[in-house]
């Protein structure tokens, strides 16, 4: 939240040195042509102006009768709006009023600067406003930095109070951004609450947002655009020590083609996100190389510094090397082992780039060789902190969702020594970590040649971006192809070619979750080199600790000796009620485990998907391994799967001598259906000497007997070992566990009676046919049949919905009046509708019973106005299997009523009443749903709320009646819209609301035909096709009327 009363402190402060610095007899500003070029100081309140110039030593006081308009075209060499440089020039802008507007336009002619507002050289502007509109077009390309809508540079001030601003610059190049500051300052706040900053540019190498040369820039929420196909076009950049960008939050999107990152720091730079109370950040690129956050050269990120448990933050990336965050970047390395910036990367030698975030963050890529979290280089880090009362983050990858990589030696502190001792790192707290299991990758030519023809089209990894991305959930150094280019003497502009090897990295995960996709390792430490370029291999080494998360995934440490005859290592701690679920064989360094559980096997091999355990699971097709050096720790429980008839297990193997200590305890699944004779035996644990002490929490029982752990003994040596499995001899009565269902009945009619109420909503021509074929009856019976279907459902819970129907409707009704004009009828009518539904795992049916009453009237000139009341019963019944393929029953019943009225005209195009006509119409019909409820057959209680229908109709018929005194008949072809305005409705399930929504719009066509015979009889039909978002549907209606 913002803090108001800083900020009406800071206000007061401004103000008062506003009004120290107004001269109270200055002269009027000397305006000549539109522009105001002050070298003294003056006033005025002129409010429609070119441009503003306050020189040195002056002080321009400017408040306006009216909102203030600038429109330079761009036709003078100084194209700025607002143009304040020199030391103690002074500019003030309705420092007392917040009600007016301020808009700055700069011409597209070609100039040296279109600016909106510039503040320079020691020089000091304030504006209050209620909103600011700068818009830059200027196509100046000849200076870096020609156009910005706002600018401080060389120690100017640039104070803004306003509660939005609209910001753009377009088709120029602007690498100082719409919102740029070198060696200066600018800061945006609101009159009223947070203010908001629209800004956008569609220039090529610039920003949004631009801040350097130890400038900051200090503003709340913002809004920011770089739709651009230019290269570089960045949201956020910042660059030197001391540059730091501040905002609250709001929304930063870059559609750059290449290298566009939503937010950018560099060289010891800084952008913090304050967040605010129930706000967010949402950060999305689209190109290349586009990264949602990426912070280099020591340069550090902290999203929600204010630590606001009720914000949330979302990064998505879909472009290729396009990472959600990246801290760190490879500099270039010398064939003399010194490192160096690599070309226009300034600071890419530095260590410890780092970036933080605070509460609720998501975090997802799509592109198969994007990471979720990238660390590069000594020191780099990522921090993801919880906060109390937060949701659940996320990070989702389609490949790799945790990276480290070269963390070896490769960077170097502020001194320039080597920061070789500092250790990636990473913590991830309140966070669900999981990988779609896709590898990867981007590749470049590796070379020494860096003006071979392939580097010069750009086709040379000069920035070290090659990829590969290996599908594992967390992946620790790789081998897979080299990165950079082989580095010359002298030549600063390549990064450089190194093992991709990882020295104590650490990844800290607190209440947290992380899921390995199929076939792929949760964790994999592997060494770097050994490749083509890089022939040495380098072994890596790695710590995950998790403290009360769960881990889903095999963990693969690569034992590959590497050039000094080391190989890779992985020291694993669960504490805190941490929970690992071993899905392959796996192999670590060290375990140590502390009041945490280990489950060998799969978790579906274990639990079923509440969470709950499965008592009666058939064997698993395979068994896990999982070996470790090392074993430590205390009040561990390792849970196993044996089949002990056919000697299959998971297995523990500790390898080390006297590798085991501390306390654990042994869970051995129960399983009933194996064929034991209770003399079985066999090893689940394998140790090299033993000083841990295995205890089995409760006996197992396997077919009819009961069976515990005991220490092996070796006979010759009686040394200790291992343990087994065996019978106790104590035979019992095989046990048969009960069974565990979690099926959930799926909601069989949940639209079930709004498609009864559908399908009986008829037209005029649909219901009598056409009552213009005879005009001097008394009244009229009528009926007709339906038949019909309903397909494609949209929505997840009717997915392959299909519903049949049929019905039968009846009425008659009387000419009440006549006139001259026209004929009103008034009639009742009753029906009734038979449904047949398939679902994608069931089928059900309902029915539809109904009155109604109608009211007709028709004008000699072909005109009708026709309203219908309907009162509905409905009852609907269900049968569908649930996740099990258990059949699940339910009935329930209900009314609806409804009202429509339909309007339309024919026009023929002979004065006859024969041949082609046209005739438009429009339908509304409202309905009111009742509510209704049922509970199935495996207790699952479904209650539906009472919701309302509005659907309008706009549809035009063309026909062509035949002439023919006796039998007239007409055929005729209609095509409408359908909308539904309003349905959304509700449901509980077991008391839990949901939602539902039924409000969309589809086509309806029609062709059909009305024939009369012998003037008192008849016949019409209708074939309907409608197609729409939510559903299809194909109708046949054919009817009777007979005029008395």
């Amino acid at each position: 939240m913002k803090n108001h009363k800083f900020s009406v402190v800071y206000q007061t402060i401004a103000l008062i040195t506003l009004s120290s610095a107004t001269y109270v007899n200055a002269l009027p500003c000397s305006i000549a042509n539109g522009q105001i070029n002050a070298t003294n100081s003056c006033e005025t309140n002129e409010n429609n102006l070119t441009n503003i110039n306050v020189n040195a030593g002056a002080t321009v006081s400017h408040d306006t009768a009216s909102s203030l308009i600038i429109n330079n075209p761009g036709i003078e060499s100084n194209s700025n709006g607002i143009n304040v440089t020199g030391s103690k020039a002074n500019y003030l802008l309705n420092t007392s009023d917040t009600t007016k507007d301020i808009t700055i336009d700069i011409g597209d002619n070609k100039n040296q600067r279109g600016r909106g507002i510039s503040v320079e050289k020691g020089a000091t502007a304030t504006v209050k406003a209620n909103n600011v509109t700068i818009k830059s077009k200027d196509k100046y390309t000849n200076d870096w930095n020609a156009n910005n809508a706002l600018w401080a540079g060389s120690g100017g001030q640039l104070t803004i109070f306003a509660d939005k601003l609209d910001l753009s610059v377009e088709n120029a190049t602007t690498p100082y951004g719409t919102i740029g500051v070198n060696n200066g300052s600018i800061k945006i706040q609101g009159n009223h609450g947070l203010s908001i900053a629209t800004i956008s540019n569609t220039g090529a190498s610039s920003a949004g947002i631009w801040a350097e040369g130890k400038g900051t820039i200090d503003l709340d929420l913002v809004k920011i655009n770089t739709d651009s196909s230019q290269d570089y076009v960045m949201g956020i950049y910042t660059k030197n020590k001391g540059s730091t960008v501040t905002f609250a939050g709001g929304e930063i999107g870059s559609l750059a083609s290449r290298a566009g990152s939503a937010i950018r720091t560099l060289e010891q730079s800084q952008v913090i996100a304050k967040g605010y109370d129930k706000g967010s950040l949402i950060i999305q690129t689209n190109g290349t190389d586009s990264r949602g956050i990426r912070a280099t050269g020591g340069s550090s990120v902290i999203l929600n510094n204010d630590k606001h448990s009720n914000f949330v933050t979302q990064i998505h990336t879909t472009g290729s090397i396009s990472d959600g965050i990246n801290a760190g970047r490879l500099g270039t390395m010398h064939k003399d082992g010194k490192i160096f910036k690599h070309g226009g990367e300034i600071g890419s030698e530095l260590a410890s780039s780092s970036i933080e975030t605070y509460g609720e963050t998501h975090i997802t890529t799509d592109a198969e060789n994007s990471y979720g979290l990238r660390l590069i280089g000594d020191g780099a880090s990522i921090k993801m902190h919880g906060l109390d009362g937060q949701g659940r983050s996320t990070i989702h990858s389609a490949t790799t969702a945790i990276r480290f990589n070269f963390g070896n030696g490769y960077s170097l502190n502020e001194d320039g020594s080597s920061a070789k001792d500092l250790a990636q790192n990473m913590m991830l707290e309140n966070v669900d970590i999981t990988s779609d299991g896709k590898s990867g990758k981007f590749e470049l030519i590796n070379t020494s040649d860096n003006n071979s023809f392939i580097c010069k089209l750009g086709g040379c990894d000069k920035n070290g971006n090659n990829t590969y991305a290996s599908g594992n959930l967390i992946q620790v150094g790789d081998h897979s192809l080299d990165v950079g280019m082989l580095s010359h003497i002298n030549d600063n502009n390549l990064a450089m070619t190194v093992a991709d090897s990882v020295k104590n990295g650490v990844l800290v995960l607190k209440n947290s979750s992380a899921t390995a996709a199929e076939n792929t390792d949760l964790l994999n430490v592997t060494y770097g080199g050994g490749t083509a370029k890089v022939v040495d291999k380098v072994s890596s080494s790695f710590n995950l600790t998790s403290n009360a998360s769960i881990l889903k995934g095999s963990i693969f440490t690569d034992k590959t000796l590497d050039k000094d005859n080391q190989a890779s290592q992985s020291n694993i701690s669960l504490n805190n009620q941490s929970t690992w679920y071993i899905q392959r064989d796996s192999n670590v360094t060290n375990l140590n485990v502390q009041d945490s559980e280990i489950y060998l096997n799969r978790y579906d091999n274990w639990k079923d998907e509440q969470g709950k355990l499965l008592e009666n699971a058939n064997q698993p097709s395979n068994y896990t391994v999982l070996e470790t050096n090392k074993l430590t720790g205390n009040n561990s429980r390792f849970y196993f799967q044996t089949d002990i008839v056919n000697q299959k297990t998971d297995k523990l193997i500790i390898t080390d001598k006297d590798g085991t200590n501390g306390q654990h305890y042994v869970i051995v699944k129960n399983d009933g259906s194996q064929s034991t004779t209770g003399t079985e035996k066999i090893d689940i644990i394998e140790t090299n000497g033993n000083h841990a002490d295995f205890k089995l929490i409760n006996k197992v029982e396997l077919g009819g007997y009961e069976y515990d752990i005991r220490q092996i003994t070796d006979p010759d040596s009686d040394d200790l070992g291992g343990w087994e499995l065996y019978s106790t001899g104590s035979k019992q009565k095989p046990s048969k566990p009960s069974k565990t269902s979690t099926a959930q009945a799926t909601l069989s009619f949940a639209n079930t009676n709004y498609m009864l109420v559908y399908i009986d909503i008829q037209t005029l021509l649909q219901r009598i046919g056409d009552l213009r074929n005879i005009s001097d009856h008394q009244g009229d019976f009528w009926m007709r049949g339906v038949v019909g279907q309903l397909n494609s459902f949209a929505s997840v819970d009717y997915n392959d919905y299909k519903m049949n129907y049929r019905g039968l409707q009846s009425g008659i009704d009387k000419l009440v009046y006549e006139s001259e004009k026209g004929r009103f009828y008034l009639g009742g009518m009753i029906g009734y509708y038979n449904v047949d539904q398939d679902f994608k795992q069931g089928s059900g049916s309902g029915k539809n019973y109904n009155v109604g009453l109608y009211s007709t009237y028709i004008t000699n000139n072909d005109f009708y106005l026709d309203g219908i009341f309907k009162l509905s019963k409905l009852k609907n019944q269900f049968d569908v299997r649930d996740s099990q393929g258990k059949n699940i029953s339910g009935k329930g019943n209900t009314h609806a009523l409804s009202l429509s009225l339909e309007a339309g005209k024919r026009f023929y195009l002979s004065d006859e009443k024969q041949g082609i006509y046209a005739e438009p119409q429009l339908q509304v019909v409202y309905t009111r749903n009742g509510a209704d409820s049922t509970k199935a057959s495996n207790a699952l209680k479904v209650k539906y709320d009472r919701y309302n229908s509005l659907i309008g109709r706009t549809s035009v018929i063309m026909g062509y009646a035949i002439p023919n005194i006796k039998n007239q008949t007409n055929i005729y072809l209609k095509t409408g819209y359908v909308k539904e305005f309003d349905g959304d409705t509700s449901y509980r399930l077991n008391h839990i609301k949901e939602s539902n929504q039924y409000r969309g719009h589809w086509f309806e066509n029609a062709l059909g035909i009305n024939t009369t015979i012998q003037n008192n009889h008849h016949i019409y039909s209708e074939v309907d096709f409608a197609k729409g978002n939510k559903f299809n549907k194909k109708q046949i209606n054919l009817g009777y009327r007979y005029n008395f």
